[in-house]
């Protein structure tokens, strides 16, 4: 255990999900610059702080006061900036130099890596005393955040039985065409091992004359343009897939994502839990209130299933933050279908909100859009639009620019935008016409 004089006096932080599953070609230890790393920087601050961030978080956050003080921005080092090793670039040895002042620092990632764990080595060997805050093995981290690993996770706890989603393995082409035609189910959903924000899953009717026996037809339908250019480079020749039974209705389904903390002694911490705004019926696109009927109902069973998994997490030495999904039928029944070993993409705005929330308590209705199709091309037009339309951000809620417009492709520039307001019909009015397309 570490002792008080040599407790971690330095969080050092930063976005890394690109570097969670493997792609073809990837191999930087730091990860590329990337629009998304400035969410490290909305993190909740539990000590001083340096938050490695190539993009600045936008105006309306610091402006608002939600971002914490006691963090200090720096630059990403990336491997061939100006030589042939990270510690060797500019960004890198300013890096070494704060770490080496500081003595003691916990490296805190969005997940636990090889590539984290190669870091904190090297600082090691510079003279840093590091420590990680996972406290866990970046291979046994890699496996639970596989569809095999967590499926073997939850099948290991009793507890879940009733929240379970049944499921099998395939390993290729042919067997996913055998269990297609050996079960009742009309529909199927069928996962690779390795996902992300919805990208890797796709629904197989059993009626469908989509001919699925050899690895090539795989790769057409589980790929279509649109995802190949957005998705990650799965090794889907290589890897099994999950195929789970499709439960409830997937037209009235509704998706529930849950943030949570694994702390010491196997307490699990909840820190946020919303419904998931989905696009294709799996692909990630922001959170809302989770003020439905069925959520209600269900939601005392996901907490009891979140404390579950928690348990089992910790109990093979998981320190951390973690997430869960669930799926939500119109009788308020519930089922667990992902698992996250890691900080998630809604942990920061679920940090944001407790921010919020904490200063205004009648701000219990929200929403927040990941990829918003807005008219501005840059964040100040956006602001200025939002404002002339009367939305901006106030006592009784408003709009919240979380991250500026960037374009993705031929389409309009995209923005990600926090509304939050004291009911419902209020929040329907902030978005209806606030500048956006």
């Amino acid at each position: 255990m570490t002792d008080q004089a040599s407790a971690p006096r330095l969080d050092v932080r930063y976005w890394n999900l690109e570097q969670a599953f493997p792609r073809r070609g990837a191999n930087a230890v730091w990860p590329y610059e990337d629009r998304l790393s400035s969410k490290a920087l909305i993190w909740d601050v539990e000590q001083p702080s340096v938050t490695l961030a190539d993009v600045q978080p936008a105006a309306d956050l610091s402006r608002l006061g939600l971002i914490e003080p006691r963090q200090h921005m720096m630059r990403l080092p990336h491997d061939g900036d100006a030589a042939s090793a990270w510690w060797e670039t500019e960004a890198g040895r300013q890096l070494i130099d704060l770490c080496l002042e500081a003595k003691h620092i916990r490296l805190t990632p969005a997940i636990w890596t090889k590539e984290a764990s190669g870091i904190a080595d090297s600082l090691r060997k510079r003279g840093v005393d590091v420590m990680s805050e996972v406290k866990a093995s970046h291979g046994r981290i890699f496996h639970w955040n596989t569809r095999v690993g967590m499926r073997d996770l939850f099948l290991a706890d009793d507890a879940l039985a009733d929240v379970r989603v049944p499921s099998t393995i395939c390993h290729d082409g042919r067997q996913l065409r055998l269990t297609i035609d050996r079960l009742d189910e009309s529909a199927l959903m069928v996962k690779s091992n390795f996902a992300l924000g919805g990208f890797g899953s796709c629904l197989v009717e059993k009626a469908s004359q989509v001919e699925l026996s050899t690895l090539e037809d795989l790769n057409r339908s589980f790929l279509d343009s649109e995802a190949a250019k957005k998705g990650f480079d799965w090794a889907w020749r290589d890897e099994p897939f999950v195929v789970e039974t499709v439960v409830g209705n997937l037209r009235t389904n509704r998706s529930v994502t849950v943030d949570a903390r694994c702390r010491e002694h196997g307490v699990v911490e909840l820190v946020g839990l919303s419904e998931q705004l989905l696009a294709r019926e799996t692909h990630y696109r922001g959170i809302a209130t989770p003020s439905a009927p069925p959520i209600v109902t269900a939601r005392p069973r996901m907490e009891t299933a979140v404390e579950s998994v928690g348990a089992q997490l910790a109990a093979r030495g998981y320190r951390g933050h973690f997430n869960l999904d669930f799926v939500v039928t119109d009788e308020g029944t519930c089922h667990l279908v992902d698992l996250n070993v890691r900080r998630s993409a809604p942990l920061d705005l679920h940090m944001v909100l407790r921010r919020i929330s904490a200063q205004f308590p009648d701000l219990t209705c929200y929403r927040h859009v990941e990829d918003l199709p807005v008219m501005s091309a840059t964040e100040d037009e956006l602001r200025r639009a939002i404002d002339a339309r009367g939305r901006g951000f106030g006592p009784s809620g408003g709009l919240v620019v979380v991250r500026g417009p960037s374009r993705d492709g031929d389409g309009p520039p995209r923005a990600a935008v926090l509304g939050v307001a004291d009911d419902p019909g209020r929040l329907e009015w902030l978005f209806e016409d606030p500048g956006f397309e």
